[in-house]
C-alpha cells in the first residue's frame, strides 16, 4: 500500500501524529531490508488509521478510506468494485 496516502489521512484527522517519525519511515520503507508491522508503525507515529488487534476475532483493521485506496492498489479488478460499492451508496 502507498504510505503517502496514510500521511494525507493522518494531516487531515489526527493532529496527535508524529511526522517526524513517519518521514524516517518513509525513507526506509524504500530499503530491501525495511519491515515494520503495524503494532509498530502505530506505536512509533500515533497513527489512528490503522490499529492491529490479537487474539479471538483479532487482525489488522483499517478506517474504510484507507481499506479503500489499498483495494484500488491491490488491483484494477477491485478499483472497479470499490466505485461500484460508492457509486450505490450515493
Amino acid at each position: 500500500m502507498r504510505i503517502p496516502i496514510r500521511s494525507v489521512w493522518e494531516r487531515v484527522y489526527n493532529p496527535n501524529f508524529n511526522y517526524g517519525e513517519f518521514a524516517t519511515i518513509r525513507n526506509q520503507s524504500g530499503l530491501n531490508s525495511f519491515k515494520i508491522s503495524v503494532k509498530e508503525f502505530v506505536a512509533r507515529t500515533g497513527a489512528i488509521s490503522l490499529q492491529a488487534k490479537a487474539g479471538r476475532y483479532g487482525g489488522t483493521y483499517a478506517h474504510k478510506d484507507i481499506a479503500c485506496e489499498f483495494a484500488m492498489w491491490y488491483g484494477n479488478l477491485n478499483t472497479m468494485e470499490i466505485w461500484n460499492l460508492q457509486t450505490n451508496r450515493l
